[in-house]
């Protein structure tokens, strides 16, 4: 399916072109766009390398899932990857850029899923279905640049309720609202099945 929002913006003040915001049609593109060597520059006065003030971020959002990367330093980059359903599941990570493999490596991943306690508990392939869909988005990543996951990467998983902040409740009560009891047992359920889920292995 196409994207209704494709667009990388790049910020390169030591380059001609200090700007560029382009809509894109292809993820391929954005290889084209960035060139993450730009991170880098020699200091002449030492012959080392020191980060320049290279920025850049992406916009990706294909059937309303959205994948979000927002650069600044190597050593801290933003990627998070967030399914339709406001109910649903997030990826969100930080990475670094090595330049001398040009590889992005993982360094925190955190899994966040946003349950309904006024709405009857999902399936587990409708969870299933979510945190798919994000990881699908999440692969973005890779048109950036080759990504290494580390061997003693641990994902962090949470569960939280969003239905007390997603809008007021007393002018459409809903019919459905879980007991408190109900409703922690079903989040714990499901950072189990977030846990199950086992990203780590399919990215």
């Amino acid at each position: 399916m196409a994207f209704s929002v494709a667009r990388v913006h790049v910020w390169d003040v030591e380059a001609r072109n200090t700007v560029v915001n382009q809509k894109i049609k292809d993820p391929s593109e954005i290889k084209e766009l960035i060139n993450m060597k730009r991170s880098y520059k020699k200091n002449p006065d030492t012959n080392r390398d020191v980060s320049t003030t290279y920025q850049y971020s992406i916009t990706l959002v294909r059937d309303g899932c959205e994948f979000k990367a927002k650069y600044s330093d190597p050593n801290d980059i933003e990627v998070s990857a967030t399914d339709a359903d406001p109910f649903g599941a997030s990826i969100v990570a930080r990475l670094s850029y090595k330049k001398a493999t040009g590889d992005l490596h993982i360094k925190r991943l955190n899994i966040v899923f946003g349950a309904n306690s006024y709405a009857a508990p999902l399936t587990h392939e409708e969870t299933e279905g979510q945190l798919t869909r994000a990881l699908a988005m999440f692969s973005y990543v890779r048109d950036i640049a080759p990504v290494v996951v580390g061997d003693k990467l641990k994902p962090t998983y949470k569960v939280a309720d969003k239905s007390a902040a997603s809008g007021d409740w007393h002018d459409n009560a809903p019919d459905y609202n879980m007991t408190t009891r109900d409703f922690a047992a079903y989040k714990a359920a499901v950072k189990k099945q977030l846990a199950d889920f086992n990203i780590v292995a399919k990215l």
